[in-house]
Order: C-alpha cells, then sequence, then structure tokens
C-alpha cells in the first residue's frame, strides 16, 4: 500500500529540494566539501599536537624549572646581615663601635602594579619627606620584583622611626629594618685624625647592587668606600645569613621553615698606636696653624718591619657622619671646601720633595765612586750657567764641605755638582751635557726609585699616590722637549718635576736605617712580617756615611732644633718650592733609635713589641722652612713615642 507522501519524495529527488508547498527552501549556502573538511581537522590536530608537546616540556623536561618558581612565589627568603667586625689599634683599644640605628625603605616587589602605583609612591615620600618624582627615580633603578628594601631614611633613632612607621601602617610596601652605624671611638681619637686610616661606610647605588647582590648583600647595606674599611671589607663584613619564610596566597608570612645563621665580621687589629696618633695629630695640627697653614702630613713606620704606627692628614673630616650619610647643608660645606679634607694626604698627596731627598742623591753618587767619603767641593752662594742662575740658600755660600757636610747643611751646590758636573768654560747654553765626574739623570733618577720614590709602596690602602721622577726619556716623550743640565741640577736637589707622597719618603729613610732593606708598610697587625720592597744596590759602608751626615744635621746643621733628646735622631730637613709668589713646604724625614745601631739588629718578635727604631716624614703645605715649622713637630712626636711613661 503506497503512503501519500510517495509522490511528493519522487518530485523531490526528481527535481532537486523543494518545500512541501512548492517554495524555494528557507535556508542559504552549500554543504561544506570533504577536502575542507579535512584540512579543518588537520589544523585542529596540529594545535592538540603543538599543545600537547608544550604541556610535555613544561611537565617533564622543565618542571623542576617551573617548581622553582612555584616555590620562589611560596618561600620568601631573607637576608641575615651579620654584626660588622670591630677595628682595634695594636694595643686592642677599640677604635669604631657598631651603633644601631633605624632605616625606613620600599619594598619594589609589594607596590601596586595598576593606576594606584603612583599614589601609592605619592603617600610613601610624604610620609618620608622625599620628592615623589625622585622616590620613584630611585625605585625605578631597582629591579621591580626586588623583595628586599631600598633604603628612603636612614639613620633614624627608635622612637622617630617607630612614629613614621606607624604612620604608614596602610602602605604594605613600607619596611623598617634596623642597621648597625658605624661611629668612630672618640676617647681613642678625639681629633678625628684616624678617619683617613679608617675610612669610612657608604649605601650602595643601584649598580653597586647589581654587582654585589650574588653575595648576599642588600640594597639597605653599606660598604667600606675608603680605607681600611674599604681595603678589608670582606673580612669585617662577615658571612651573611639566609632565612626562609614560607608565605599565604596574600604574600603575609605564615611560618619560618629554615635559618642558615650569619656569622659576624672578625675584629681587625691594626698597626696604628692610637696615643702616638693623638700625640703625631695634636703636633701637626699645632705646627701647622703656628705657620698659618691647614694642610699636612705626617707618617711614622717601624723602620724595620714597615708597620704605620701613626698616619696624619690634616684636615680631617667626621668619618661617623659620611658613614651615617650627610644632609645637604653638611655635603656642601665638606665638598665645596678648598681645603679638600676627604684626601688623604699622607699616602695620596704627592708634593716636590726639595732637599729631603739629598741624603739618597748622595749614597748614589758615593757609590758611584763620583765623590768619596773626604771628597771636598766648593760653595759660593750658587753656580751659573748663561743667563740662569742655581743658587745655594746660603748667601755667599758655605765654603768647602764634604759629603757628610753638605747632607748636614744642605749645601745644594755639592749636589749640583755631583748630579750635574760643573759648567765648562764656553759653554753657553743650559743644555751643556753631563760632566763625566758627575751621576747624570739616569743614575740620579734610577737611585731614587730605587728607594722606593715614584711609584705606590704597596700598604693595604686604596687610592694611593704614585708621584714621579723624571728622566731625559720622560721629558721628550710627555713634553717633547730636550732635557737640558738644569733639569739635572734641579733633580738632584728635589725641585723640577719631582714629586713624592709623605708614605713614600717615610719608607726611602726606613731603608736608609735599614742598610739598604726597603719595607713595604703595612696597617693589618697580623700581615706576615717577611714583606719587603726589595734591597737598594748600595752598600752598608755607603749608608753608614749618609747615617753620619744625617746625625750631624741633627748635632750641628738644619736640623739642630732636635738636638739634646735622651735618644738618636738622624735627619734631613726640606724646603721645596711649588710655585712662583707661593709659601715653599716645609719637610723633615728622619728615624730614632733608642738604643745604637737598632735600625740594624733584627727583632725576635716584630708587630708584637715597641718598635726600637722608628722613621718618620713631617709635611706641612706652605709651611716655610723645614727646619722652623717641620722640625718642631718631629720632636714632638718622637718625644711621645720614646716618653717612659708610654
Amino acid at each position: 500500500m503506497s503512503s501519500p507522501f510517495d509522490a511528493i519524495d519522487v518530485a523531490a529527488e526528481s527535481s532537486g529540494p523543494r518545500s512541501v508547498s512548492g517554495r524555494e527552501p528557507d535556508f542559504l549556502g552549500r554543504a561544506a566539501s570533504v577536502g575542507r573538511v579535512r584540512i579543518a581537522f588537520a589544523f585542529l590536530a596540529v594545535g592538540i599536537g603543538v599543545l600537547a608537546v608544550r604541556a610535555i616540556d613544561v611537565q617533564v623536561r622543565q618542571g623542576s624549572r617551573y617548581s622553582a618558581f612555584a616555590a620562589q612565589n611560596r618561600l620568601r627568603q631573607e637576608i641575615i646581615v651579620p654584626e660588622r667586625g670591630t677595628i682595634t689599634d695594636r694595643n686592642g683599644t677599640s677604635l669604631v663601635e657598631n651603633v644601631q640605628r633605624y632605616v625606613l625603605g620600599v619594598v619594589p616587589a609589594l607596590l601596586p602594579r595598576d593606576a594606584t602605583r603612583t599614589a601609592a609612591i605619592a603617600a610613601i615620600a610624604t610620609l618620608l619627606e622625599r620628592a615623589p618624582e625622585e622616590l620613584a627615580a630611585t625605585i625605578a633603578s631597582f629591579p621591580p620584583h626586588l623583595t628586599e628594601p631600598i633604603p628612603v631614611r636612614t639613620g633614624l633613632a627608635y622612637d622617630a622611626a617607630i612614629a613614621r612607621y606607624a604612620q604608614g601602617a596602610a602602605l604594605p610596601a613600607l619596611r623598617l629594618t634596623v642597621e648597625n652605624e658605624r661611629v668612630l671611638t672618640v676617647t681613642a681619637d678625639p681629633t678625628g685624625s684616624l678617619a683617613h686610616v679608617l675610612g669610612y661606610l657608604g649605601r650602595m647605588d643601584a649598580e653597586a647592587y647589581a654587582t654585589l647582590r650574588d653575595q648576599r648583600y642588600r640594597p639597605t647595606d653599606r660598604t667600606g668606600k675608603t680605607g681600611v674599611e674599604r681595603s678589608y671589607e670582606a673580612m669585617l663584613r662577615g658571612t651573611p645569613g639566609l632565612r626562609t619564610t614560607t608565605v599565604d596566597a596574600r604574600g603575609s608570612a605564615d611560618h619560618t621553615s629554615a635559618i642558615e645563621p650569619a656569622r659576624a665580621g672578625a675584629t681587625l687589629a691594626l698597626t696604628i698606636d692610637a696615643p702616638l696618633q693623638r700625640a703625631a695629630a695634636r703636633a701637626l695640627f699645632d705646627g701647622a696653624r703656628g705657620a698659618g697653614s691647614r694642610r699636612g702630613a705626617a707618617v711614622v713606620l717601624d723602620a724595620e718591619t714597615g708597620a704605620v704606627l701613626a698616619l696624619v692628614s690634616i684636615p680631617t673630616y667626621d668619618a661617623t657622619a659620611m658613614s651615617r650619610g650627610l644632609t645637604s647643608a653638611e655635603a656642601t660645606a665638606i665638598f665645596e671646601d678648598t681645603d679638600q679634607p676627604l684626601f688623604p694626604r699622607a699616602t695620596a698627596g704627592t708634593y716636590p720633595s726639595g732637599s729631603t731627598i739629598k741624603p739618597i742623591v748622595a749614597a748614589a753618587a758615593l757609590e758611584a765612586d763620583v765623590i768619596g767619603p773626604l771628597t771636598r767641593l766648593h760653595s759660593t752662594g750658587g753656580l751659573r750657567i748663561a743667563q740662569a742662575w742655581f743658587p745655594d740658600w746660603k748667601a755667599g755660600g758655605h765654603g768647602t764641605v764634604t759629603v757628610r757636610q753638605a747632607i748636614a747643611e744642605s749645601v745644594n751646590t755639592f749636589f749640583y755638582l755631583i748630579g750635574g758636573g760643573k759648567p765648562r768654560t764656553g759653554y753657553e747654553t743650559l743644555a751643556a751635557p753631563t760632566q763625566d765626574n758627575a751621576l747624570g739623570p739616569e743614575r740620579i733618577a734610577s737611585a731614587l726609585r730605587a728607594f722606593g720614590l715614584g711609584e705606590q709602596t704597596g700598604i693595604d690602602l686604596p687610592s694611593e699616590g704614585v708621584g714621579l721622577i723624571p728622566d731625559p726619556a720622560w721629558k721628550q716623550r710627555e713634553l717633547g722637549e730636550e732635557w737640558y743640565i738644569g733639569d739635572t741640577y734641579h733633580l738632584a736637589i728635589g725641585q723640577g718635576d719631582v714629586l713624592v707622597t709623605p708614605l713614600q719618603l717615610a719608607v726611602a729613610t726606613a731603608a736608609i736605617a735599614n742598610d739598604g732593606t726597603r719595607p713595604v708598610p703595612y696597617l693589618n697587625l697580623d700581615t706576615p712580617h717577611e714583606q719587603r720592597g726589595g734591597s737598594v744596590s748600595i752598600s752598608p759602608d755607603v749608608l753608614a756615611i749618609v747615617r753620619r751626615g744625617m746625625r750631624d744635621a741633627v748635632t750641628s746643621g738644619s736640623a739642630a732644633g732636635l738636638s739634646g733628646l735622651p735618644f738618636q735622631v738622624f735627619g734631613k730637613t726640606g724646603t721645596a718650592e711649588h710655585g712662583l709668589g707661593t709659601t715653599p713646604h716645609a719637610w723633615f724625614i728622619g728615624f730614632a733609635e733608642q738604643t745604637n745601631d737598632a735600625c740594624q739588629r733584627t727583632s725576635t718578635a716584630p708587630g708584637t713589641i715597641l718598635p726600637d727604631c722608628v722613621a718618620l716624614a713631617v709635611l706641612v703645605e706652605e709651611g716655610g722652612e723645614g727646619s722652623r715649622t717641620a722640625v718642631p713637630i718631629a720632636r714632638a712626636i718622637l718625644q711621645a713615642w720614646y716618653s717612659p711613661s708610654r
């Protein structure tokens, strides 16, 4: 039996799709081809494959890495700062103290990431009395994910820090931390003269933090910037610890899961003798003031080992204030001071040596057989070459003198002659060559360098000066000029282009006292005492002659202000010119011994006993004559060292 719809089905098959009413269908489009469907499925399969491979990579190959990232989000590590080591003098007297101060800082990772970030920084800036733009720039210089606070207000007392922190309780990025402020012990150093030796601590900037962060430094940490604080930063700092804390989803601490304890910094015992340092500082301050100067330096060494017993540079500065952080007014005052109080003159200042190098020139001439112990040369007041005049300091000259007398009375003509020779008849130019019976500039320069002049001594302090010992090759290379015999005359008496540091002269003096063994100066009392800067090629017999000339300078010559002391002093004065219309620098170098030949005797326990032989150098910038200004300072220093009441 047929269905009533059969006719319709047949019609539909024969004529295409039509509605039961005979109209066109109510949809548009065409069926997708099999090819397109296959392409679509292929793309879908590739996408799923890529996702699967990535999932396998993340979960299997890089699983440990992403687990670590997850742990970082769950665990917070905090650096435990160790107590900074103290510093003492050779007698165990404390020279610095650690005083607790409070710091308010900002944690970049806890600042908002949305539009409220600017408002949050502005609120913190207002609370801490900082300009918002300045604070924003400081924060931007550190990594945005940093979880350690960046210091903003430092050196706060407890009450002030707590009050400000309480006011900012609604600011999650604000943090309060505790740090130790470095304070110089006033009783040990009332004049502040140890500032250049000890140095100060300074806050790290973003660049320094990026370099040191792997050594567990925090942005809030201070590091040694100058002095032994810088040289022995690793020793004094100690070993930081680490505290690991579990945090919840809101970033709040849940509980401490692990602690790696910190180890405090070691004590640094210096070779400095605090009583001698105080005495040297007072003598230098008073002597410079009496000469109308405020600038100078004094160095006292154990002549045998090189241990630094006193090291003074004036003017000095407040190292405690520098470590704490200067106010704008304090910074302006110290950085605009024309006397440059931050400058360590004793180790970094370079000056013309004047006559202080004459003992070395005399030793070189004796060693080279240019002269003998009894050779006599005549001084009539100076030498003339063409229109140039090279004077003695004494009008009319000193008459006929030996090398000992020339050292004792600082006879310029004697050193002109042994350095460059006497001008020959017919020579009308300053370019007259050195005579055969004179040292010449190369041998003079070589001798000065052998005693350590014109090079760093190797002291364990940063930024040591170098100085300059000129010679013909240097002048041609640096100035493009010919070397004249007048240059040799100037070199022979420590003038012209000669530049030395007070420390270099103290070391050179120690070498004269030590029969030619040049020590390396040092400040760390635990430094091995075998350190030596080398031996000069001068025989002990020659150096003995030079020492007798330096002794004559004290008993009857230019350093007679040191005569009458109950111990032997050997010395040489210097009056160094450094420019037209200026007052010369005043110098004294020398050494002293309580007993005969103490400087040539090897100590049984160097560094552990008070040295019996000390070398020293004293400088007063624009202090005038060395005999008038520097000698009294040296006398006061030596009296303090050899005082029976020590």
